[in-house]
């Protein structure tokens, strides 16, 4: 799995969607497995490996057969609603069907609305990629989603997202309403374990409409000791 390659539409990167850690840990390794150059069939069955989750995420393979239940039991009714090219959003859900075996393995396949945005991404251009294992060591979901929108910008070295931007793209809903809370268990915590176990290093800077902070200003390097993953085609922002 080590290799593997996450690949979506940049459309699914700011699409509103609340899932646990664990949840979008077996989403994101399915997704690895598609060839995002080519389009798949939405017959096709993804398996999830207890024995590979275990290795990639640091789960004690006592626990991964009960993870990976729970995780694709919620993820039945998980919903992501995507902003299309006339801003119509669409709603949807995650996956189609659902296994799983004895033995902790598991079996999806993908919603077919879902599955044009994760599949023939070189005709757009409009896409970001990355390893899986830059994701493997985060244990926020929030870190998770927060690295996919930093990643989309690395190219260009900073990203300005304002507060309601992050919320939706978040599903926050009323969670988190005060900004000492926003950024005690959203966004400091999720620049942490960034920092920590991906291949970028990142900061951000308050951005403010009189004395409320209304957005941020993220400063996004990557790290020196990791080689730059360059693009197939170029990546083209949606959101400014």
């Amino acid at each position: 799995m080590k290799n593997n390659i996450v690949a979506k539409s940049n459309r699914v990167i700011e699409a509103c969607y609340s899932m646990t850690t664990p949840e979008l840990r077996l989403i994101y390794s399915c997704i690895s497995k598609i060839n995002f150059k080519q389009v798949i069939d939405e017959k096709e069955l993804f398996t999830i490996s207890a024995k590979d989750y275990s290795k990639l995420f640091g789960v004690d393979i006592k626990n991964v057969h009960r993870e990976i239940k729970k995780a694709v039991d919620k993820m039945w009714d998980r919903e992501i609603v995507i902003k299309r090219v006339n801003n119509k959003p669409l709603t949807t859900r995650w996956i189609s069907s659902k296994a799983n075996y004895e033995n902790g393995d598991a079996e999806i396949r993908f919603a077919v609305d879902v599955i044009p945005y994760l599949t023939t991404l070189m005709e757009s251009g409009n896409f970001t990629k990355y390893k899986l294992e830059n994701v493997g060591g985060l244990k926020s979901a929030y870190s998770i989603r927060l690295y996919e929108l930093l990643k989309q910008y690395e190219s260009f070295k900073t990203r300005k997202l304002t507060i309601d931007d992050l919320r939706e793209i978040l599903c926050l809903g009323d969670k988190y309403t005060a900004m000492r809370d926003f950024k005690r268990w959203v966004l400091d915590l999720a620049m942490k374990e960034i920092n920590t176990h991906t291949d970028l290093k990142v900061s951000y800077e308050n951005i403010k409409t009189g004395r409320k902070v209304t957005g941020f200003l993220f400063n996004i390097k990557l790290k020196n000791d990791v080689k730059s993953f360059k693009s197939d085609k170029n990546i083209l922002p949606l959101r400014k």
